[in-house]
């Protein structure tokens, strides 16, 4: 019985340890995302207060999320994304948003415009909904960023 519950906690503390980590890149690349479209594009992303927010940034009419992977684009055929932040896209794309969903990668900056007519491949797991945007409908915005923290 120790060593079950040895086990958990061990688990426990790894699971905590991975969600830090996965914090503290995520508040590196989005800095990045931020920077880059400031000082190439002219374009200033506002950052919605809240960490955990549904989507992450806004600038004028449009709503965007940003996605940090630790992988290339073209490791996998899609990526995944939690269905939350689609539901939460419609409904602000429905008040007159456009969102843009962006994915930091290992080899640069892509970018999918929301088209809610686009049917997504999902699945459930972790006790919760995926959707799944196909690798060949990303478009690629610069490789002058990247996720490698």
């Amino acid at each position: 019985m120790v060593k079950f519950l040895y086990v958990i906690y061990v688990k426990m503390v790894v699971n905590e340890y991975r969600l830090k980590k996965d914090l503290e890149q995520g508040d590196i690349c989005e800095k990045r995302f931020q920077e880059y479209f400031k000082e190439n594009e002219n374009i200033e992303f506002i950052k919605f207060g809240n960490k955990y927010s549904q989507l992450d940034f806004r600038y004028k009419n449009n709503i965007s999320e940003l996605k940090s992977r630790n992988y290339f684009s073209n490791d996998f055929i899609d990526t995944q994304i939690g269905n939350n932040k689609m539901v939460h896209a419609l409904k602000k794309q429905n008040e007159g948003y456009d969102i843009d969903f962006y994915f930091l990668f290992k080899d640069g900056l892509f970018v999918w415009k929301y088209d809610k007519e686009i049917k997504l491949r999902t699945d459930y797991r972790y006790g919760k909904k995926w959707n799944y945007v196909p690798a060949v409908i990303l478009k690629k915005v610069t490789d002058k960023i990247n996720s490698i923290v």
